[in-house]
């Protein structure tokens, strides 16, 4: 798997826990998301970030 599919992989799952928790805030700010070339589409099922 290559590092772009790796961070895309970590992106879905920082969505799943945020939507989950109801979160206001949700940051690819860090190392494992580097190599993120897109955002997951179920980022827009997300509401009040």
């Amino acid at each position: 798997m290559s590092a772009a599919e790796d961070a895309y992989r970590a992106a879905e799952q920082a969505i799943a826990v945020a939507k989950k928790k109801g979160a206001t805030r949700l940051s690819f700010d860090c190392e494992k998301f580097r190599a993120l070339e897109e955002l997951p589409p179920e980022i827009v099922g997300l509401s009040g970030l």
